[in-house]
Parts: C-alpha cells; sequence; structure tokens
C-alpha cells in the first residue's frame, strides 16, 4: 500500500454489460484496487460496478455497494440488483440520484467505466465535489466526453485523469490520491 491511509475508491459505470473488453478493463481495475490494500465502492449495481466488485472481492479485497434501496428485499425484487458482491452494503432508500451522491461523497476518488447518464449524473457529482477522478479512455462514447464537459463547466472541479489502460488508470489516481494527502498540492 502506498500510504498510511486506506483509500475508499468507487468504481462507477454501465450497470449493463455492453462490450465483454471493456468488463475485463472493470475486472482489471477492481482487481488493482483490492491488490493495493484500498476499498472498493460501488453504487451497489450490476454491470461494470459488479464486474469490478467481484474482481476485487476475488483478490481478497473489501466491497461496499451503496444501494438506492431502502432494505434488502427492495434492492433485489425492485431494483434488480446483486447482493453477493458485497461484504457491506449499504441501503441508503434514497433512490439512485441520492445514493450517487452518497457514494461519491464516501469515495476518496472515483473511476469512471463506461456509463450512461446516471455515470454522467456521477461524474457531473465527483466534479463538483472535487473528487480525484479517473476516466477509463475509450470505454464509452460518453466517458470520452466527460472532460470535455467538465472543461466547459465553468467552475473549478475534481482532478480528471484519464487512460486506456485500468492498470495504469489505478495507479494514476492512487498517485493523485498520495499527492493530495500528503500536502503537495493543497499545504
Amino acid at each position: 500500500m502506498s500510504t498510511q491511509r486506506r483509500y475508499q475508491i468507487a468504481v462507477c459505470g454501465s450497470a449493463v454489460v455492453e462490450s465483454e473488453t471493456v468488463a475485463q478493463a472493470a475486472d482489471a481495475i477492481g482487481h488493482e484496487i483490492a491488490k493495493r490494500g484500498f476499498i472498493l465502492l460501488t453504487g451497489g449495481t450490476n454491470g461494470y460496478p459488479q464486474r469490478a466488485a467481484q474482481s476485487a472481492q476475488a483478490a481478497g479485497g473489501l466491497s461496499i455497494g451503496i444501494s438506492p434501496a431502502a432494505n434488502r428485499s427492495q434492492h433485489v425484487k425492485d431494483y434488480k440488483i446483486p447482493l453477493h458482491e458485497y461484504d457491506v452494503l449499504v441501503l441508503t432508500g434514497m433512490g439512485f440520484s441520492g445514493r450517487n451522491v452518497t457514494l461519491v461523497r464516501s469515495a476518496d476518488a472515483v473511476i469512471f467505466v463506461g456509463g450512461r447518464m446516471g455515470t454522467v449524473n456521477e461524474f457531473t457529482t465527483a466534479h463538483s465535489e472535487m473528487k480525484v477522478i479517473g476516466i477509463l479512455s475509450g470505454s464509452s462514447a460518453n466517458m470520452d466526453l466527460l472532460p470535455q464537459l467538465a472543461a466547459n463547466a465553468h467552475r473549478p472541479g475534481g482532478v480528471i485523469l484519464c487512460d486506456a489502460d485500468p492498470v495504469a488508470l489505478v495507479a494514476k489516481v492512487i498517485a493523485q490520491l498520495d499527492a493530495t494527502e500528503s500536502g503537495e498540492l493543497y499545504g
């Protein structure tokens, strides 16, 4: 582990696996987060976040799901999202938008892997909350537009790092967190 603190790193992305190549990248991101001794957070959903959570667990890491549901039954039956990928499931009862805010605020950094409008919502929240943001380049058309979206925001936001290599992306995010934590950026 590169620091004394166990960072909480969220993985956000499409709840639908649209590409096996991108899913394998999500696997690599989850594995890398766990291998480095950090905690993986997701929105407790299917798709790429689920793949990252499964991979983190397989690597012996801690996986936390932040659910939009108010209870486990609603999580499974109404939202139709998994339970077993998470060592801890936080039941917010706040729907998707409320869950997104809780997820992002609970994370030290947020990594984006593919995604649709809900993922864009998580990105704008992370940007506004000044989080360290990692974007897996080439994982979807929306992800490739996010840096420009942030540039057009006309207000300060989180640090955005991009890379097409999932392991390199995790390394960049952790290096940025280390620099921030040591006071090099804000000290």
